[in-house]
């Protein structure tokens, strides 16, 4: 499952906090205004505890990550 607006809506219903990089969307024509208007906040998702992604990371993303990071996603 996609992160898209409405997912980050049930999350925020739940309490989660989501964190979207700047652009995440554009690929499939969601803004980082929609991602807000849902309940998320542009950042570096690697400032949180669970990093998802649709893509290994690279060597780059992975330094920023903090120590128990945990990374869900195709790896």
């Amino acid at each position: 499952m996609a992160l898209v607006p409405g997912m980050v809506e049930r999350l925020a219903r739940r309490g989660v906090g989501v964190i979207v990089a700047s652009g995440a969307g554009v690929g499939a024509f969601v803004s980082d205004e929609a991602f807000v208007a849902a309940g998320a906040r542009v950042g570096d998702p690697w400032e949180a505890d669970v990093v998802a992604c649709v893509r290994a990371p690279g060597e780059a993303e992975v330094a920023r990550a903090r120590p128990g990071t945990v990374v869900v996603g195709f790896l």
